[in-house]
C-alpha cells in the first residue's frame, strides 16, 4: 500500500469531515496497535486506525470491522 499524496490526503481529510460532521459517536474500540471508532449517521459506519509503527493507515468501513 503507497502513502496518499498531499492532493490525496487533503481530499481523504474534506470527505472525512463531510462523513463525520454531524454524526454521532456510538463506540470505541481499541487493541494493542488498532482504533475504531464507529459513527451513527442515517447508518453506521467505522473509522478505523491501524497505529502500526512503520505504516499507519486509516480506513473507512460500511461494515463492523474484524477486530
Amino acid at each position: 500500500m503507497r502513502s496518499l499524496s498531499s492532493v490525496e490526503l487533503k481530499s481523504f481529510a474534506k470527505k472525512t469531515e463531510e462523513l463525520v460532521l454531524g454524526a454521532q459517536l456510538e463506540n470505541v474500540w481499541s487493541s494493542d496497535q488498532d482504533l475504531v471508532l464507529e459513527f451513527y449517521k442515517y447508518k453506521s459506519f467505522y473509522l478505523c486506525f491501524d497505529l502500526h509503527n512503520s505504516q499507519p493507515y486509516v480506513v473507512f468501513l460500511d461494515q463492523t470491522p474484524p477486530i
